[in-house]
């Protein structure tokens, strides 16, 4: 940081003296006000280029911490946020940490939104009359996911723990290590993907929604009573209740997926959407001819991020849910009559319903 010298601090006080009408005289040998005011200047600029640093001149000096770019080993982790995002040198050739991420993950639920912070603890927001809505302090987490009334987390030791209601058993996780946790959009189960990739599942199955499933797996969602996963070939395999369509997967490749209510939808490899399963208000009908990089799907509307970073929404808009805002966003989430979004600057919006305060998320 450049360290700006004050000019002619002896000049203002006897500037200040004369103003009074006190003109001092000079002793024999005593240098006048012009010869003190050279002499002063000359220390002064001798010292800045001694001691001083030149901001703006590429070389980190003294005093910087940083000038005209940021050092490779700074970065926004080691600055405390998340891996996202990228520092950088301010005028001041001070690190600029305004576009490191705040937030690493956004997960929406039926009537409740929760974030996963840099810190790896978790903030929730909206209904919170089973728990929901309250994570557990103390925790680390790697991946968050809210549901119907409860919400699921997988730890940094690889463990998963659920909070919230568990009329059917669905907070009661196995003991195993799991790289992914999903927690149902309408129903009571939940799946994880186990280090292993294939399926563990526990809660409600009547309609064989929790039924385990072997395979290598990358990506997993859990709708109402339906599940939908991701193979390692990038194939769609689903299961659960079919009577819409919303078990019976299309064939293709994808690189994400989401499972609603009643409905599911997917990214394929060319960047294109394809939905399948309930369609009573166009839930399954997503827009074509534009380029997609990621999807989630709520209960009756889904939302996806385009390529150029803004969110395109379909389906019920009942509450407005379905009507997304402008900007740039990195991450969305869909619930039943709301959404959520994380912008690029690393602030959360909210839009649709806002009856529980599930669309006023706290501030960074």
């Amino acid at each position: 940081m450049s360290l700006v010298l004050p000019k002619r601090p002896v000049l203002f006080a006897l500037a200040t003296l004369f103003a009074v009408g006190c003109e001092p005289a000079l002793d024999e040998g005593q240098p006048d006000v012009q010869d003190t005011d050279d002499q002063l200047d000359t220390e002064l600029d001798s010292d800045h280029e001694l001691d001083g640093a030149e901001c703006g001149n590429g070389v980190l000096e003294e005093g910087e911490q940083c000038d005209a770019s940021v050092d490779a080993a700074d970065t926004c982790a080691s600055e405390g946020f998340a891996e996202a995002g990228a520092l950088s040198c301010n005028d001041a050739c001070e690190i600029d940490t305004t576009a490191c991420d705040v937030f690493e993950q956004l997960t929406v639920g039926i009537n409740h939104s929760c974030l996963l912070q840099a810190d790896r603890s978790v903030v929730c927001w909206g209904n919170d009359d089973g728990g929901q809505a309250t994570a557990p302090a103390g925790d680390s987490f790697v991946q968050i996911d809210a549901g119907n009334g409860f919400t699921c987390g997988v730890r940094s030791d690889e463990s998963v723990v659920c909070w919230g209601y568990n009329n059917e058993g669905q907070l009661n996780a196995p003991a195993k290590n799991f790289v992914q946790v999903s927690a149902s959009m309408g129903g009571y189960h939940a799946c994880g993907i186990t280090d292993g990739n294939d399926v563990a599942c526990w809660g409600g199955n009547n309609m064989g929604q929790a039924e385990p499933l072997g395979g290598n797996f990358v990506h997993l969602s859990v709708g109402r009573s339906h599940n939908c996963a991701i193979k390692g070939d990038e194939s769609v395999v689903c299961w659960g209740e079919n009577d819409r369509g919303q078990a019976t997967a299309p064939s293709g490749d994808f690189m994400d997926l989401g499972a609603g209510n009643d409905h599911g939808c997917g990214v394929m490899a060319d960047s294109s959407l394809m939905c399948w399963g309930h369609d009573s208000v166009g839930q399954s009908a997503p827009p074509q001819g534009m380029l997609f990089e990621s999807i989630s799907t709520g209960n009756a509307h889904s939302c996806a991020i385009d390529s150029d970073g803004s969110v395109t929404c379909w389906g019920w808009d009942s509450e407005g849910q379905a009507t997304a805002p402008e900007g740039v966003f990195t991450q969305v989430g869909a619930g039943m009559v709301h959404t959520c979004g994380l912008k690029d600057d690393g602030a959360v919006v909210c839009w649709g319903s806002d009856n529980f305060g599930q669309s006023s998320p706290p501030a960074p």
